[in-house]
């Protein structure tokens, strides 16, 4: 978790002096305390429109061509959303009244966190796919691509996320807690090119680690 940490704090093979060093592994062992792993994953039949996809049982559009075309060699779909709960979020926003390089560090972890936990939860059901030769594409969620963050709304509320998980949606279509993911994860016959997130990521021309050939992956 340490060296994800310092990727996403932008490290570019600087030294760091051993107090740092110390700091920056003892804010992540404070986060871990303050860590609430909670999800939400359902499996649907889907089929192609022309500009998206339709859950065949709940008769619901998702809008994007992206997304088509990311699930078109899939009969399945899962759609997953997880979060590492409020209690980390009030910590960040409590360090950042007070110590900016430790809110900076514990965002930088549970940034971390929230995409190797949904990372695990993709490999588990992979193990249980893999008897019957079915595989999964990589993650695809609301933002990549042509995915409008609008569509948001149809997924909290088909996985009734306010009360399975506690989360919540803003105005502005943000997910609530912010360390939270949604995603569409296809499952195929046939083994499909994982891509990078940031192949698919909006920020992708502006982040600068895709500038310097990195990733957040």
């Amino acid at each position: 978790m340490y060296d994800e940490v310092l990727n996403y704090l932008g490290y570019k093979n600087q030294i760091i002096n051993k107090d740092l060093e110390n700091t920056i592994k003892e804010t992540i062992n404070e986060g871990k305390k303050h860590i609430s792993e909670k999800f939400v994953i359902k499996k649907f039949k889907f089929k192609l429109k022309k500009d998206g996809i339709n859950l065949i049982d709940n008769d619901l559009d998702f809008k994007s061509k992206d997304l088509k075309k990311h699930l078109k060699d899939c009969e399945e779909v899962m759609i997953i959303a997880l979060s590492v709960g409020f209690e980390i979020e009030r910590l960040i926003n409590m360090y950042q009244t007070n110590d900016m390089l430790k809110a900076l560090i514990l965002d930088a972890f549970a940034t971390s966190y929230i995409e190797k936990f949904c990372d695990r939860i993709q490999e588990d059901v992979e193990k249980t796919l893999k008897p019957n030769k079915k595989y999964l594409t990589s993650r695809f969620s609301c933002g990549y691509g042509d995915f409008l963050l609008e569509e948001q709304k149809k997924i909290i509320k088909l996985l009734d996320t306010k009360k399975s998980i506690g989360l919540y949606l803003s105005s502005s279509n943000i997910l609530t807690p912010k360390k939270s993911i949604t995603a569409f994860i296809g499952i195929s016959d046939k083994k499909t090119k994982k891509l990078k997130k940031c192949e698919n990521c909006n920020l992708r021309f502006t982040c600068y680690l895709n500038k310097e050939d990195n990733s957040c992956d």
